[in-house]
Order: structure tokens, then C-alpha cells, then sequence
């Protein structure tokens, strides 16, 4: 699912959050994300396009703006899927540091990831009564 994370700040905003942000370069094939991994961090797509896998299954394709991982920020369950980069991509990595950060600074990037992860939950449990 796409979010608008970083188009609705501001530049002073984002320069504010940029110490705390990793703008990594990957290559097609990296994998990201590896399920059963216990290290909390979410991915904010910026270009390219990535694989989400889960059980060796193939259930979703990302692209520029979608947002991976924010769920691990807020639990302490490991990851429970792998993520590929499917193309040469560009990403911001924030790890649970920077979001603890962000959050007690009252920055919105953290509110964003808390909604995401939230909203994550939420199907996730809609799907288990349903």
C-alpha cells in the first residue's frame, strides 16, 4: 500500500528527519527484508520495485512510496516476510533508534509509521475473524 510519507512534509521537515534516515542504493536481487529476522526496521520505497515473500510464496509487489516493515518498529515479533529488491531500487531504511527518535521529538514520519503498523494489525486481524 502506498503512502504519501515523505510528499506531504515540508523541507524543514525532512532535513529535521534526515539525520535519523538511511538512503540506501540496491541492487535487483539484494534481499531487504528476511523472514525470521528479529532486527526492527521499516523500507520506504523511493524507486524501483520490490518482492514480498512469504513462506517461499510470492504475495505482493511494491512500488515508489509503499512502505515495508513499520510493523516491527511497534512489536517484537521477527519479520515475517522476505523482501527483494526486484530492481535496482532506492530506499530509506528507519530502524527502531530512529524511530524512537523521531517519535520523541514529535516528528510526523513517526506518527506515519505508528498509522501504517497499525493499520497492519488491524487487517491482519480482520483476516483471522473473517
Amino acid at each position: 500500500m502506498a503512502h504519501a510519507m515523505l510528499a506531504n512534509l515540508s523541507d524543514a521537515q525532512i532535513a529535521e528527519a534526515r539525520p535519523w534516515l538511511q538512503f540506501l542504493g540496491v541492487e535487483a536481487g539484494a534481499p531487504l527484508l528476511l523472514e525470521g529476522q528479529d532486527d526492527a526496521y521499516a523500507l520506504v520505497l523511493v524507486t524501483g520495485a520490490l518482492e514480498v515473500h512469504r513462506h517461499g510464496f510470492l504475495v505482493d509487489e511494491l512500488g515508489p512510496g509503499d512502505v515495508v516493515g513499520a510493523r516491527y518498529l511497534f512489536s517484537d515479533e521477527p519479520a515475517r516476510e522476505h523482501v527483494i529488491a526486484s530492481t535496482p531500487c532506492r530506499v530509506i531504511l528507519i530502524d527502531d533508534l530512529a524511530c524512537r527518535s523521531l517519535a520523541q521529538s514529535g516528528h510526523p514520519i513517526a506518527t506515519v509509521l505508528e498509522r501504517i503498523a497499525f493499520d497492519e494489525f488491524e487487517r491482519e486481524q480482520t483476516k483471522s475473524v473473517a
